[in-house]
């Protein structure tokens, strides 16, 4: 068979890929820009005019928020009212929904269109948002009336979309300029170029629309008008490397630009398909302090399959393209309709470039970023030369050890009622009473950056004052004649990369046993080789105070390569007897939970070693550990704030004291008795330490700090993620259960209360160690006529009786059928575990609560229930864990 090499690619059939690759552009882009979706309005589309709000309006507020949210909440003695004018003809769309964090009260809205009515309706919480969607032009009044709708107060919000008729003209006016170029090229048969440029646009887009929910105009513009300047010009390229025959390496050049072009959209995509959200601020800044092998780590164990094939796969496709085209015969353009065009789609680049969302918002963080860390050295640089603070000691030859741990959930530690016995030498010790532990401790950020900024400088959340405008630690015991030392098995990054390394390099002496500062996050060492360091410096004497950082890798991505071999115990698959049917059945968790808990046993070898280091020691001395935040390990999202949970805040707090401390500072050791089971937040780390060490300055606040009689917490205003998450929000089920349990307690009815539908030695080590002495269990049997938990008959009766001390326990409530077979059974258990007089079989003895223990009312329906010392009922209440 003769081909004809002189027939260029595509000429055969050319109409039916013309009108083929025409539909797929102009259905694509449809698709990708939704122009019928509304769109946030701008602060230049509307004026607003606000009636009713006054004091003699008691409660009454309307404030925009941003440009397209306002709150609304009606006042007591009249109505409020918003009139809006918009200021472009455009489609809007006006939806009212009640605010989630109110639940009491609602509010009726009447909604006028030049005086005459649109709707009235009554907004309430937890219902669907009042939505109504009009054409209106400049010569529009709009008129919106809030009135309170019977006795209680609540807030609603308005959030205004548009659909404006000019964006519909650019939108046209962009399509056609993508087909302008691809009927240009195709007859050219350069067409292969603009599909590939047009790919990557597609996926900006599709970014843009997925990290802000929306796609912004100007940047659509600004988008097309640069790629396809770039298009036309790989397209001139490649017409002038067929004359010269260097067609691979500009085919290969192509496929690299294409590549990079691609990176910001592929990384914005991929996070969003990982994790299912947008990629905000704070992962931004994890990526700033990270390298390829911190990166390699989370992509390895984080990132799913689905992602890394969509990855791969754009990849694949855009090399394709421009290898493909290197064998088209191409024919020559004429250069001044190029010219003009790559001319024009220059200006609109050049036009709306600022307008540009995915690369703007990577810039602007990123400058934020490297500011913040370039204020905070040049501080930190003068304060070594000219400290412009007090601070003081008059005792000398203590030594205080700081260990900073990493990524430590307690929840996942025995020493905190986990069922694994992953801390046996901090509950040795503390069972001993060489150890005190509080139990009410969260993390003020997820992010170790984050965190730190804030506990180790005088900075704090709801501060006015910066961290990087602020005195750290290191400071203040420096200026007070303290010897500092900074041992660390965390990576630098190098001498200024980031916050860590910037306090840590201004201590009198660093030491990192992480030999490839600045290229790897993997470490050569465990952490257990800071033991000898440790030793080391405790064994040289001094007349001076001494503080000596530890900084830990702990529990650090990838968990599996924080522990030597050793430590590698805990192996098995998640059984259900111990974790529970719901988590015993995510086989794709079993390694990263796995390799968690031998990271945190490990970490317990490491912690202990430093507690009996110190021990040895004679004089006034103490160790403090806390670590930075914590880990969602059952769901495996690690520590991104996009996908927060308030596991990620369940960090442990511990301190050893020798005796010579509690004799010497008994005020301050008796401070912290009293104030164990306050609620901390380790932005108020700066302040604890500065008390323990017993610095005088007045870069102090004696309210942050554990030691000082002083020391209060407000819970309504506690709070993480720099203040965007109140702990006291509804969901946060580690809070509302302690308060609610407490109450109980205080008030001597905890007693009275079985925990219901334990199904699994992970819930039940977490309901007592919580606090409670009974629980409650529904039994079956099973084919070997054995009794089990009905709803996890892996686990049986006897599991349960053995996995516990019985002297501790009050009662057990039996939910079952009264069959004689389960009944005889029940009483072989009884006899052999002598616990007849624990067991309650009756259920007339039982109320069962409606309100669950994590729910913010079960106060309420404890007092509506008149439950009281002397009741003579059991009440069954339900309670949420992890391992439910």
């Amino acid at each position: 068979m003769i081909v004809n090499m002189n027939i260029p690619r595509g000429k055969k059939y050319s109409k039916q890929w013309i009108g083929f690759w025409s539909f797929f552009i102009f259905f694509t882009f449809i698709f990708v820009t939704s122009p019928t979706t509304f769109r946030t309005i701008e602060k230049n589309d509307i004026k607003f005019e606000i009636f009713g709000v006054n004091e003699d309006n008691t409660n009454s507020n309307i404030s925009q928020v941003k440009d397209e949210l306002f709150n609304i909440k009606a006042g007591e003695k009249e109505a409020v009212s918003l009139n809006l004018n918009f200021l472009k003809s455009s489609f809007i769309q006006l939806e009212f929904f009640a605010q989630e964090d109110y639940i009491d009260g609602d509010i009726l809205f009447e909604i006028f269109k030049n005086d005459k009515l649109l709707e009235k309706e009554i907004i309430k919480t937890g219902e669907k948002p009042l939505v109504i969607k009009s054409y209106f032009t400049p010569n529009d009044k709009i008129k919106i009336v809030a009135s309170i709708n019977g006795e209680n107060q609540a807030w609603a919000k308005l959030r205004i979309g548009k659909i404006a008729i000019s964006d519909i003209f650019l939108l046209i006016f962009s399509l056609f300029f993508w087909l302008l170029v691809l009927f240009l090229t195709f007859r050219k048969n350069q067409a292969a170029i603009i599909l590939g440029v047009y790919s990557i646009f597609l996926l900006s887009i599709y970014a843009e629309n997925t990290t802000f929910n929306q796609i912004d105009i100007k940047s659509l513009l600004a988008n097309s008008g640069i790629l396809i300047a770039i298009s036309l010009l790989l397209a001139l390229i490649f017409n002038f490397s067929k004359n010269i025959k260097i067609a691979n390496i500009i085919a290969l050049f192509t496929a690299l630009l294409f590549f990079v072009l691609a990176s910001v959209p592929l990384m914005f995509i991929s996070y969003k398909l990982a994790f299912n959200i947008p990629l905000e601020k704070e992962a931004l800044y994890s990526i700033f302090q990270s390298n390829t092998s911190e990166s390699l780590e989370f992509i390895t164990s984080f990132v799913p399959i689905g992602s890394l094939l969509f990855i791969i796969f754009s990849l694949l496709f855009l090399f394709y393209i421009s290898w493909w085209h290197r064998n088209s015969k191409v024919k020559s353009f004429d250069f001044t309709t190029i010219f003009i065009l790559i001319v024009s789609t220059s200006i609109i680049a050049i036009s709306y470039i600022d307008n540009m969302k995915l690369p703007n918002f990577i810039k602007e963080h990123y400058n934020t970023y490297i500011e913040e860390l370039e204020k905070f050295k040049d501080i930190q640089n003068k304060k070594n030369f000219d400290s412009n603070f007090e601070a003081s000691k008059e005792e000398i030859g203590e030594t205080y050890i700081f260990v900073i741990g990493e990524s430590l959930n307690k929840r996942h530690m025995q020493l905190y009622g986990y069922t694994r016995q992953t801390t046996p030498n901090l509950q040795k010790l503390y069972n001993d009473g060489e150890i005190l532990k509080l139990d009410n401790v969260l993390s003020n950020h997820v992010l170790t950056m984050s965190t730190l900024s804030l506990a180790l400088t005088e900075a704090y959340i709801g501060s006015s004052k910066k961290y990087f405008d602020s005195a750290s630690i290191v400071d203040i015991l420096k200026k007070a004649d303290f010897e500092t030392i900074w041992l660390t098995n965390q990576n630098l990054l190098g001498a200024w990369d980031n916050l860590v390394s910037i306090i840590a390099s201004n201590a009198d002496q660093t030491i990192s046993i992480n030999n490839s500062i600045g290229t790897t996050t993997r470490t050569q060492n465990y952490d257990g080789e800071l033991i000898k360091y440790l030793n080391k410096f405790l064994e040289t004497k001094t007349s001076k105070n001494r503080a000596i950082f530890i900084h830990l890798m702990g529990s650090h991505l990838a968990y599996c390569q924080r522990f030597p071999q050793e430590y590698r115990v805990f192996n098995d698959d998640l059984d259900e007897k111990t974790f529970g049917k719901n988590l015993a059945s995510k086989k794709d968790i079993k390694n990263f939970v796995n390799c968690y808990d031998n990271s945190v046993l490990y970490n317990d070898f490491v912690v202990s070693s430093f507690i009996e280091s110190i021990k040895k020691q004679e004089g006034v001395n103490a160790l403090i550990y806390m670590p930075d935040h914590a880990e969602e390990v059952f769901k495996a999202y690690a520590h991104d704030p996009g996908k927060f949970t308030f596991n990620m805040t369940q960090i442990p707090f511990l301190f050893w004291f020798s005796q010579n401390y509690k004799n010497k500072y008994s005020t301050k050791y008796e401070n912290i008795l009293k104030n164990q089971k306050q609620y901390f937040s380790n932005d108020r780390l700066y302040d604890t330490l500065i008390g323990l060490t017993d610095i005088k300055t007045p870069l102090y606040k004696s309210d942050f700090d554990l030691s000082s009689n002083n020391y209060f917490i407000n819970e309504k205003d506690a709070s993480t993620l720099h203040g965007k998450i109140k702990f006291t929000q509804n969901d946060n089920f580690f809070y509302w259960q302690k308060r609610n349990f407490d109450y109980i307690n205080n008030t001597y009815i905890s007693d009275n209360f079985i925990v219901n539908g334990i199904n699994s030695l992970g819930k039940l080590s977490e309901v007592l160690y919580f606090g409670f002495k009974s629980f409650g269990l529904k039994l079956t049997l099973d084919s070997d006529n054995k009794l089990v938990i009905k709803d996890n008959n892996s686990l049986s009766f006897e599991d349960i009786l053995n996995s516990i001390n019985l002297g501790n326990i009050d009662k057990i409530y039996i939910e079952t059928q009264n069959s004689k077979d389960i009944l005889k059974e029940i009483e072989n258990s009884s006899s052999k575990f002598d616990i007849k007089s624990k067991l309650i079989l009756d259920s007339s003895e039982i109320v069962k609560i409606k309100t669950s223990l994590d729910n913010k009312n079960f106060i309420k329906e404890i007092k509506n229930n008149n439950i009281t010392r002397f009741s003579k009922k059991f009440y069954l209440v339900e309670y949420k864990s992890n391992f439910d």
